[in-house]
């Protein structure tokens, strides 16, 4: 599976925690994974308080790369060591490449 430079560069600025604790990268994979899912939020998710303190052009370069990745491992039927795999070449953690499959998988 194979991502765009803009979606990667979104995944590895993810993988920093001077970015995103750990806390508004949950709320912003479920915000991400929640725009896909039920299209009539209009990006109303991406308002999320915890999210207040970051950049709002970071938050969206981030959202853009957390969907692009979902429909791409969705394009390939990629499974949750493929996509892990990507994760981890972002320099991703394990808790958070985790959380990122776990959401995938439902």
């Amino acid at each position: 599976m194979e991502l765009p430079e803009y979606a990667l560069k979104g995944l590895q600025l993810l993988a920093d925690p001077s970015h995103f604790s750990d806390k508004t990268f949950h709320i912003l994979v479920e915000a991400a994974f929640e725009s896909l899912l039920n299209p009539q939020t209009d990006g109303a998710t991406l308002d999320h308080a915890e999210l207040g303190n970051v950049d709002l052009t970071l938050v969206k370069q981030c959202n853009v790369a957390i969907a692009t990745c979902v429909l791409e491992a969705g394009k390939h039927n990629a499974d949750a060591s493929t996509i892990s795999t990507v994760l981890e070449d972002c320099r991703l953690g394990g808790e958070r490449i985790d959380l990122f499959c776990a959401t995938y998988q439902v």
